[in-house]
């Protein structure tokens, strides 16, 4: 049995439909009494904009019974058009998850497109927890933002096949808009550390590694090769003749050959083998696990590769540099670290004295 409409004592205007269609005494009433006691505190005032939705079991529709006037009012729409208003403006759902380890608080995030997409599995997700708990970013307006928090709780109607929500907006904009200030200065502290940790290994100019991380890596690569019995090696080089190229070109074209020789490094060697930016225009690769003879193949096909290339081409040059090498091994020629970067330090040296551009060891 339903109750007409015109019996109802109904606060005007009635937007929904549900009211005016047959479904059950038990819907009909506990639906006008909602609306009732909704409108009445809306007429109060308060900051807080009731709502009552509903949608039919199984299908993805769904409409207003009531609404806030302060709702439409800030969506720029009226009650006909408060639906697509409120769908088309969305641009983030945040849900916020307690039950995470060690007592943090999660959260997760859909863009506009994902509410979109997921919609049939957020609905289905409401009508199995019968909760709303969210918080919207809105748009309503080109370059115009708030946040409105969603608190609801759903109520089936089986016999109806309807679900009717139950629900409070709250514009949370300036609490978000302190959660998103917070969030960019703990991500510029992270940047800030990542940077800095990154210049503490790095040279400034070449984007190598610098010689603090080369002793601190040296140092564990010895402590691995004590205990697994293996080998590392290193090569030593510095360009033959730099200072022809300064003196031809000028300290700043001088230093992009620096630059473009660290690309060159970075063409040819791998990790786990880094290259490190020693002192001027000299260079230490570090090969992990490797021996001296495979080292100094490593060794040739990088000289080979700077013999072969012109650099400063983007400055409208062509350059053609040469570079001296000299190879070690751990622990084949020293136990002590100081000692074996010496030791290819001198077989570089080595070169120079006798013609430059060739690769020597110990």
């Amino acid at each position: 049995m339903t109750t007409p409409l015109s019996n109802l004592a109904l606060p005007e205007p009635y937007i929904g439909c549900i009211l005016s269609g047959k479904y059950s005494e038990v819907l009909h009433s506990r639906l006008t009494q909602w609306i009732q006691i909704f409108h009445a505190f809306d007429r109060i005032g308060s900051p807080a904009m009731p709502y009552i939705s509903a949608w039919e079991t199984g299908a993805h529709t769904i409409w207003y019974e009531f609404v806030s006037k302060r709702f439409m009012g800030m969506l720029q729409s009226d009650s006909s058009s408060v639906v697509n208003a409120f769908r088309n403006s969305m641009r983030e759902r945040r849900v916020y998850l307690h039950n995470v380890p060690e007592g943090d608080i999660g959260e997760k995030v859909w863009s506009s497109g994902q509410i979109q997409a997921d919609r049939a599995d957020l609905r289905r997700e409401v009508q199995e927890t019968g909760l709303v708990e969210a918080v919207y970013k809105i748009e309503p307006a080109p370059g115009k933002f708030f946040w409105l928090k969603d608190s609801a709780a759903v109520a089936p109607f089986s016999e109806d096949g309807i679900m009717v929500s139950l629900g409070n907006l709250t514009n949370v904009s300036k609490e978000m808009e302190q959660e998103e200030a917070l969030k960019n200065t703990k991500e510029a502290l992270r940047v800030s550390e990542q940077k800095y940790r990154y210049q503490a290994s790095h040279d400034s100019l070449t984007d190598l590694y610098n010689t603090r991380y080369l002793y601190t890596t040296l140092a564990r690569l010895k402590e691995e090769s004590l205990s697994s019995g293996t080998s590392f090696s290193l090569i030593f080089f510095d360009i033959d003749d730099f200072k022809k190229v300064v003196d031809g070109h000028g300290h700043l074209h001088a230093s992009r050959v620096i630059q473009e020789v660290a690309r060159t490094i970075g063409q040819v060697i791998a990790p786990p083998a880094f290259g490190v930016a020693y002192a001027g225009d000299e260079f230490v690769i570090v090969l992990p696990n490797m021996v001296k003879t495979s080292a100094v193949s490593i060794a040739e096909k990088i000289r080979d590769r700077i013999r072969e290339t012109e650099y400063l081409q983007s400055q409208g040059l062509c350059v053609r540099i040469q570079a001296s090498f000299g190879v070690a091994a751990y622990p084949e020629d020293a136990v002590d670290l100081n000692r074996l970067l010496s030791k290819a330090d001198k077989a570089m040296f080595s070169v120079k004295a006798t013609g430059k551009d060739r690769v020597a060891t110990v």
